[in-house]
């Protein structure tokens, strides 16, 4: 936030359908400001809905008498005139909306066999075996209940020993082991995942396919299942039947989100999950997680 506030002096935000300005503004300030004006405008909407019940109220009461008449249309000519300038109109979504979090929903994870879930063994680590490897002797159990984060400068190899852990690249696992538990259902969301999904393909079609490969699949996941979990995280409408290539980078993450969603994991591997923001309404205790970010 520090940094944030110390980049900038002026936020544009595009909401509703438009693009609202905070001219000299932190983000700090922006925060305040955008709270502010949400609550200044619903504010001054209701005071306007009460004054136009209060002169209807009248309008309806006097309407119809001799004596009145006069008073009735003068205020049937204010309520017009408000509705002209749109004083009766609710507040631009732009400025009132919050903006809706997307949610994260998890499926129980199954229950693993033992206390060890995966295990590395005296490992020497690397991408090509005539150079000098990127980490040595690396030795590391994560076991039932562990929550692991890892912190490391740009280039320490986070990334790398994530995907010796996942064993997706067998070859970097130049010496030592990687031991897995029988049972182990591996999740898996990397900050590069998104940018390997196939371009021509539908998102949805996406999602359900790999929801549905593997022992660990499950083949009764629809597309409206799918759609559902698509939709809680963003992508509503008409989005999940894109080709992935006509998405944003942020949808694209949002479909990898997804695929990561729909199926049963008792390991987590999130490599930078605090590039981006999600409610997750699953409860985390009865899952492992091991988390990989930048510092």
């Amino acid at each position: 936030m520090d940094l944030i506030d110390a980049a900038v002096n002026s936020i544009a935000e595009i909401s509703g359908n438009t693009l609202l300005e905070y001219r000299g503004c932190t983000y700090t300030k922006y925060l305040a400001e955008k709270e502010f004006r949400a609550q200044s405008a619903q504010a001054e909407y209701e005071r306007n809905l009460e004054e136009a019940a209060r002169l209807q109220s009248f309008i309806d009461k006097f309407g119809a008498s001799a004596t009145k008449a006069a008073s009735a249309q003068s205020r049937v000519k204010m309520l017009e005139k408000m509705r002209r300038e749109g004083k009766l109109d609710p507040p631009p979504v732009a400025i009132v909306s919050q903006g809706r979090k997307p949610q994260l929903v998890l499926p129980p994870p199954p229950k693993p066999n033992g206390e060890n879930l995966l295990v590395l063994k005296g490992a020497t680590i690397g991408y090509d075996p005539e150079e000098e490897p990127l980490l040595r002797n690396i030795n590391l159990t994560i076991t039932r209940g562990m929550k692991l984060l890892l912190r490391g400068p740009n280039g320490a190899g986070k990334s790398t020993l994530l995907k010796a852990l996942r064993g997706s690249a067998p070859r970097m696992l130049q010496q030592g082991e990687r031991i897995e538990n029988e049972r182990l259902r591996l999740g898996v969301f990397t900050q590069d995942l998104a940018q390997e999904l196939d371009v021509n393909a539908r998102a949805v079609d996406i999602v359900t396919s790999y929801a549905r490969e593997g022992s660990d699949g499950d083949v009764t996941v629809s597309d409206e299942t799918a759609r559902t979990v698509m939709g809680g995280l963003g992508l509503g409408g008409e989005k999940p039947l894109r080709k992935v290539g006509a998405l944003s980078g942020g949808e694209k993450a949002r479909v990898a989100l997804s695929m990561f969603a729909l199926k049963a994991s008792n390991l987590l591997f999130l490599d930078e999950p605090s590039n981006r923001e999600y409610k997750c309404t699953t409860p985390l205790d009865d899952l492992e997680l091991f988390f990989c970010i930048e510092h």
